[in-house]
């Protein structure tokens, strides 16, 4: 199963494996990634606490799909985690 974030492209962490740093620097810009992705949840009436895993992380994808495609500053994109890091230590890959 594939993994995806939402992030923006002046975050330099991985939402993946530097979380921590990441979260950080995202509040700190006031960007919100993960309060915004949940009230996009609740717009649509996503209730995830009975789903799979599977299924949630699906209804999250399609969060992060709409705010993307949507977003008038193109500042947010849609990440997928990868395997291995790359020649510019990126340990994921941006999808949109």
């Amino acid at each position: 199963m594939k993994e995806t974030a939402l992030t923006t492209i002046d975050n330099p962490y991985s939402p993946f494996s530097q979380f921590d740093d990441w979260l950080n620097y995202d509040l700190e810009k006031g960007y919100n990634c993960c309060g915004y992705i949940d009230r996009v949840k609740q717009v649509f009436k996503k209730e995830t606490s009975y789903l799979s895993n599977e299924e949630e992380n699906k209804v999250i994808e399609n969060c992060i799909d709409y705010i993307v495609s949507t977003d008038p500053t193109g500042n947010f994109i849609k990440v997928e985690k990868k395997g291995e890091k790359d020649d510019e230590n990126r340990d994921f890959v941006i999808v949109s």
